[in-house]
């Protein structure tokens, strides 16, 4: 962050020394929902640049350094609020309304997710984004299979409730920051039901418990252990094959779990925590039609 805003800095020295400005190529209707106070103090940095320069110049200047600070995140949220941004304050109230009828969120988390909110849904509102944004963007292919719940919320968030097309920029752009976002704030815990798995070792209850001690290490998903098949576990690992068991998924390790084993289990949990959230899905908007 340091390292972009010196050079945007530098750029904007230069191009401001050799008299180029922003004046012809102002646009029209961004917001600035900065603060007077540090608005004034960009201008007169502006103006110490070039002194020569007329002072509204220099304002519009200043405008354009502070809607780079708010996209890039170092703006705190707290002046969108205060400058009373509607279009803004709407959309994060629009997001929040859906969010919590899917999730339970703390109230902590929310007032994070809140502020980052203000950026997100003010670079979407000023600066319309475009198919050339993607590089600025980390790949998330991992987050979209390791976090099947906010990936199916986003998704059905934007097509169902913004009545955007997922191939379009926008919500390309909607989508990576809202994942980004929901990922980085909420844990697992707080979205996910435990898994119920069953571990049932012919070695001994010590065996059972070494297993047990690992997976806390090796599965990041919450899980319910349990010492014997109930009508609800959803994953039975054991040495001994059950042809019986009416249990949707039985693992067999004959031996200490290799890598592959772990990845396996992991896979499977994955699996179950994607069917759940069809499920939640299809009548959620099952729901919705009869409402």
């Amino acid at each position: 962050m340091t390292v972009k805003l010196s050079l945007i800095l530098h750029i904007i020295t230069t191009r401001f020394k050799n008299g180029h400005h922003l004046a012809s190529a102002r646009p029209k209707g961004r917001m600035v929902p900065v603060s007077p106070a540090l608005l004034n103090k960009i201008t007169q940095w502006v103006h110490s640049i070039n002194p020569l320069q007329e002072i509204h110049l220099c304002q519009i200047e200043a405008e354009g350094i502070a809607q780079f600070m708010i996209a890039e995140g170092l703006i705190d949220g707290g002046y969108f609020a205060a400058a009373g941004c509607p279009e803004i304050a709407e959309m994060n109230q629009h997001f929040f309304d859906h969010l919590l009828e899917c999730f339970s969120i703390g109230t902590e988390d929310l007032a994070k997710i809140e502020q980052e909110l203000y950026h997100i849904h003010y670079i979407f509102i000023s600066f319309h984004p475009s198919e050339q944004w993607h590089y600025t963007e980390a790949a998330i292919d991992y987050l979209i299979e390791d976090y099947p719940e906010f990936d199916a919320f986003c998704k059905a968030y934007i097509t169902l409730n913004l009545h955007l097309d997922m191939a379009c920029p926008s919500s390309q752009y909607l989508f990576h920051h809202y994942l980004t976002l929901l990922v980085s704030v909420v844990t697992l815990e707080e979205i996910v039901a435990p898994i119920k798995i069953c571990l049932d070792f012919s070695y001994g209850e010590k065996y059972n418990r070494i297993i047990a001690q690992h997976m806390k290490h090796a599965i990041d998903t919450p899980v319910h252990l349990q010492r014997s098949v109930c009508v609800d576990t959803e994953i039975i690992l054991s040495d001994i094959l059950n042809k019986d068991t009416s249990c949707p998924v039985v693992m067999h390790w004959s031996t200490s779990p290799k890598q592959s084993d772990w990845s396996s289990l992991k896979a499977q949990i994955r699996q179950i925590r994607r069917d759940r959230t069809n499920q939640a899905s299809e009548a959620f908007a099952a729901h919705k039609e009869i409402s």
